[in-house]
């Protein structure tokens, strides 16, 4: 059995721009290493998207990535290496490890949608969710708590290089293993809430009753028939903000079924910003002002009643994820971590 730790890279906080692996044998020896950079077809921006918000804050000001935006660009784009990303990922002799990778999977699975490909279908380790079993934290664990933890020096490492980076997440899973006196294999039959599947645009953890990365929390992402009486809801009960300046004052926002059956948590997330911002989330189409589409090649039932209003006339506009959540000076990033953090969060505290 082989293991492959891998990373990725975003130049906006969706759009691949580097692909990073490791290959080693069950001793963590490394039997292969690459950085596979790709042009993203998008803008590089890494920071928040408010200068403000960046001038303020210094952890806002973004990262560094380990390259030129020039290399990137004069990369190949991401339909070149999906053969060779997918095989990867697929092989049938090879286990698939990262640290919080579920964004990793949602970020190929945007691309693959992007360049309308085929879905890849695979079972990946998240390392970042077995340390945080073992530590039995109820929050998510930074990686370099993980690092300090195990005294993992990565001086001579060159940050955000998507190589480097799975090079770093295997050091932690070979100091966790140290740790515990067993081996990979055992460390995920210990951890059976690391183990995720991904498979036909979807990612689902498995779920063990009392783990910490259950213990009573909500950790689906599909809008299931209970999660859609949760989100209905939600919706009946949030109430847009009042005030003059608010940029979404009388604004119904209404989201692509694409975006919304496969983001339950973060639709959640949304319609509270939408709530704050002065605006208000609504499910049918015929009552939007704003209508938030995604990439993809599958047809939003709601598209058809959308364009027919525009071509009556009616003052509805079309925004990508991207164009909305500037609104809130956000990333679609920031969206994912604090539908994460929603997960992680009993449902009946948030909805009560």
């Amino acid at each position: 059995m082989k293991y492959l730790f891998f990373d990725i890279e975003c130049s906006d906080g969706k759009h691949i721009c580097s692909f990073g692996y490791v290959l080693t044998d069950c001793n963590f020896v490394v039997l292969e290493k690459k950085d596979i950079l790709i042009n993203p077809e998008a803008i590089f921006h890494t920071g928040a998207w408010s200068k403000a918000k960046r001038e303020k804050s210094e952890k806002d000001r973004g990262i560094t990535l380990a390259y030129p935006k020039e290399t990137f660009t004069s990369s190949p784009k991401f339909t070149e290496f999906y053969n060779e990303i997918k095989d990867l990922l697929t092989d049938a002799d090879t286990k698939v490890i990262g640290f919080a990778c579920d964004n990793d999977a949602r970020f190929i699975m945007w691309a693959t949608e992007r360049y309308k490909l085929e879905f890849i279908t695979y079972t990946l380790y998240d390392i970042q969710r077995a340390y945080r079993e073992y530590k039995e934290l109820t929050c998510q664990p930074a990686l370099e708590k993980a690092l300090e933890d195990f005294n993992v020096d990565v001086s001579e490492h060159v940050a955000h290089r998507s190589d480097e980076d799975a090079e770093v997440t295997m050091l932690v899973a070979k100091g966790l293993t140290e740790r515990l006196g067993i081996t990979l294999d055992e460390l995920f039959e210990k951890y059976p809430s690391c183990q995720g599947r991904v498979e036909d645009g979807k990612i689902e953890f498995t779920r063990v009753e009392g783990s910490v990365c259950d213990g009573g929390r909500y950790t689906g992402t599909n809008l299931t028939r209970r999660n859609y009486k949760i989100f209905q809801s939600h919706i009946r009960k949030t109430k847009p903000a009042l005030g003059k300046n608010l940029p979404l004052k009388g604004e119904k926002i209404c989201f692509s079924t694409l975006f919304e059956d496969k983001h339950f948590s973060e639709m959640i997330v949304l319609i509270e910003l939408i709530s704050k911002n002065g605006g208000k989330c609504v499910t049918r189409a015929a009552e939007a002002t704003i209508y938030v589409e995604i990439e993809s090649t599958k047809v939003c039932r709601r598209l058809r009643v959308i364009d027919d209003r525009i071509s009556r006339g009616k003052a509805v506009r079309k925004m990508n994820i991207d164009e909305f959540l500037a609104i809130f000076n956000i990333t679609y990033a920031d969206v994912l971590a604090m539908g994460e953090k929603f997960r992680l969060s009993h449902i009946g505290k948030i909805l009560k």
